[in-house]
């Protein structure tokens, strides 16, 4: 099943372990955080069926998209960019973006649907997001506290509710984001 130890180390990768675990049928797979050719597992396993959760670092919502592109152009597979990036859309509908604050917190500041992919890249709309109404400083000009609040930017699509509501999402909840 695994490789051989070699000089007493274990080779079993990222990759390695979530192609185990998609043999199990889970309701959810859950790598840590993706940073190579797992990524490229993590789509495809997204793409038929599989609820795939994860973290990587990028600097925006859309940004996440385009970083998990070249992780997945990384292994070498090939298969063009733009149907690549299609492939990632499909299988990761929606990105929840964290940011750091300057008080220190991490908010989640974006949910991001993706829609279609033009010309190589995503287009979609954001469905929260986080507002910064005012920065609170103490007598040395430090921010001390950020305050602001998350927003409703727009709808979830249809084609988001189905799929939601066909992996097990109920109606009462599906309401709360109309």
């Amino acid at each position: 099943m695994f490789r051989q130890l070699q000089n007493g180390v274990n080779p079993v990768t990222m990759d390695d372990l979530l192609k185990e675990a998609l043999r199990f049928h889970p309701y959810a797979i859950i790598p840590a955080e993706m940073r190579g050719g797992e990524a490229l597992t993590a789509v495809e396993a997204g793409r038929t069926g599989h609820t795939i959760i994860s973290t990587l670092h990028a600097n925006s919502a859309i940004d996440a998209y385009n970083r998990i592109l070249s992780m997945c152009v990384s292994t070498g597979v090939r298969v063009s960019e733009n149907k690549l990036m299609e492939f990632i859309l499909e299988a990761m509908p929606l990105i929840l973006f964290k940011r750091q604050l300057p008080d220190g917190r991490r908010v989640y500041d974006e949910i991001f649907e993706g829609l279609k992919v033009e010309d190589g890249r995503i287009a979609g709309r954001t469905l929260f997001k986080y507002v910064v109404k005012e920065n609170i400083y103490d007598d040395n000009g430090e921010i001390v506290k950020v305050v602001g609040e998350h927003v409703i930017k727009n709808k979830m699509s249809d084609a988001l509710m189905s799929r939601l509501k066909y992996g097990g999402a109920s109606d009462e909840m599906l309401r709360r984001f109309l």
